[in-house]
């Protein structure tokens, strides 16, 4: 049995709120009331505890009292569909127990669970009480269910132990140089993995996460809290450029991760041009978030990769062009519907991401879309997300998803949403002409349409699936 051991220094910040802030101490105590009073008692080793992502502290505190007792914490998003709500608990075997705390009707919203409030004591500096505040995992078994973003298809419950959370803080720490006196913002959700491997890289630091209040606008969390460290989408980092005392506070960051999915050139040289100290990442729920960044101080065409693997040796791309991963980073596998673990593995050991890529001279990875998503039009190859990045290129446009719809003359086409920016109209015309200086005709759209509001999913990716039913329901109109 392999057991790890990581030691807080109880004194510093843990969680840092608008309304208050508890040192390490007294979130390890908070958690030993959450333990007593909400945890299933029989929550240990094999067992799948759900933790419902509706506040964050609550969600966090319920997370680390089942890892504390050696459980896996099944994060589960309370405002998702409810058919891919109920799979997410029938997967994790907790129909039973989470049943009577589904609502009818509506959207299908949860009871809020509220952990307890415990006093904060105040403690001298000077006395050894609680010289550190510990937590033990083992470093093998699962520790946490996190479901993936379903972007191409049916989501995934992969399981990952303390051990593969933790190999990538550790190396995520060393690069940019995070430690007792950061602090990190809180930006990403926590049934996310981009979200937990926030915490984790805390944790092993002793650094402090930044709790935002519901609904507080991410641009004055920044200016009001002062990260040292931050994570963001596309999206998130294109609206805090729009606000100028937003992006000023983003430049005092020492680090700005960005992941979740490309970000588009013109957004990249903004933001550096503001002076802001961007890191590239490539990484998914498998590998315990970003397995590749680039380094603090790259030139603008490194900034244009994903960055080189955090350990070498990790990261290879397979003579069909497809990226392959492995190393301590890696999950445990799938979970399966009678509670076994899936981890589907090439005889050498490599995990098969899906996506394609390649390295360049430098050894910076490149990655060029989903093997999945191509699809062919008249003969040709069509890779949908280099459309979506010359869509992304074009001034004005946020976000931008292709998907391919069946045609009679070519067979397949391909056909565009696209989301404006705040205030700007979608003149498909004229999108069409710009995206024609840099594309060749057949990956030209059969259709640019607008974003469709009723497909924005609490989550940090499309769901191409949705948007391709929608192109053949207007299709057929």
């Amino acid at each position: 049995m392999t057991l790890i051991k990581i030691e807080n220094e109880p004194l510093r910040p843990a969680l840092v709120h608008t309304s208050e802030r508890v040192n390490y101490a007294d979130m390890w105590d908070r958690v030993d009331g959450f333990t007593e009073d909400v945890l299933d008692p029989n929550c240990g080793p094999g067992r799948y505890e759900v933790v419902f992502v509706e506040d964050d502290e609550c969600a966090l505190l319920h997370m680390l009292s089942a890892l504390a007792s050696w459980g896996a914490a099944g994060m589960v998003n309370s405002e998702w569909p409810t058919p891919r709500f109920v799979h997410a608990l029938q997967l994790l075997h907790a129909a039973r127990r989470t049943a009577a705390k589904r609502k009818t009707g509506g959207k299908g919203s949860l009871a809020r669970v509220t952990p307890p409030r415990l006093p904060v004591v105040d403690r001298d500096e000077s006395s050894d009480e609680r010289a550190l505040s510990s937590l033990t995992l083992h470093r093998d078994i699962p520790a946490l269910v996190v479901f993936s973003s379903g972007s191409s298809g049916d989501p995934k419950a992969a399981v990952l132990s303390a051990g593969n959370m933790l190999s990538g803080a550790r190396a995520a720490n060393r690069l940019l140089e995070l430690d007792a006196r950061s602090r990190w913002l809180l930006s990403l959700p926590l049934y996310h993995v981009s979200g937990l491997s926030i915490v984790f890289r805390c944790l092993l630091a002793s650094a402090a996460i930044v709790l935002p209040e519901e609904g507080e606008e991410l641009g004055d969390v920044l200016i009001r809290h002062a990260p040292t460290h931050v994570s963001l989408v596309a999206t998130q980092l294109y609206r805090l450029l729009r606000d100028d005392a937003s992006a000023a506070a983003l430049a005092r960051c020492k680090a700005v991760v960005m992941g979740g999915g490309p970000t588009p050139e013109p957004l990249v040289r903004e933001a550096v041009a503001r002076g802001i100290k961007l890191v590239m990442s490539y990484g998914m729920t498998e590998t315990a978030a970003m397995i590749c960044c680039t380094r603090p101080g790259d030139a603008m065409e490194r900034l244009l990769s994903s960055g080189k693997p955090l350990v070498d040796g990790t990261v290879s791309i397979s003579s069909e062009g497809e990226i392959l991963v492995r190393g301590d980073q890696l999950f445990l596998g799938y979970l399966q519907p009678d509670g076994s673990l899936h981890r589907p593995l090439t005889d050498e050991g490599w995990f098969r991401t899906g996506d394609l890529g390649r390295f360049d001279d430098a050894g910076y990875l490149h990655v060029t879309g989903r093997r999945d998503n191509m699809f062919i039009s008249g003969g040709e190859n069509i890779q949908p997300e280099e459309i979506e990045q010359a869509l992304r290129n074009i001034e004005g446009v946020e976000e931008a998803i292709v998907v391919p719809v069946d045609d009679a003359e070519w067979g397949r086409r391909p056909v565009a949403f696209v989301r404006m920016e705040e205030g700007r109209a979608l003149d498909a015309a004229a999108v069409e002409k710009d995206m024609r200086v840099t594309l060749p005709g057949h990956k030209i759209p059969r259709a640019i349409r607008p974003w469709p509001a009723d497909l924005a999913q609490p989550g940090l990716k499309p769901a191409r699936r949705d948007f391709e039913k929608r192109a053949k329901e207007l299709a057929t109109d």
